[in-house]
C-alpha cells in the first residue's frame, strides 16, 4: 500500500517474501554465467 511517498506492507508478506531467498539480479546471474564459463575452460 502507498501513502504519500511511504510504502506499507503487511508482516505476513514480508515474512512471506524473506522466506522465499534472495532473487538475483540480471547484473548477478551474468557475473555467475561468466565465472562460471571462465573457470570450465
Amino acid at each position: 500500500m502507498k501513502s504519500g511517498k511511504r510504502l506499507y506492507f503487511s508482516k505476513e508478506q514480508l515474512i512471506e517474501y524473506i522466506k522465499e531467498g534472495a532473487v538475483k539480479s540480471n547484473k548477478e546471474i551474468d557475473a555467475a554465467a561468466e565465472s562460471y564459463l571462465n573457470n570450465k575452460r
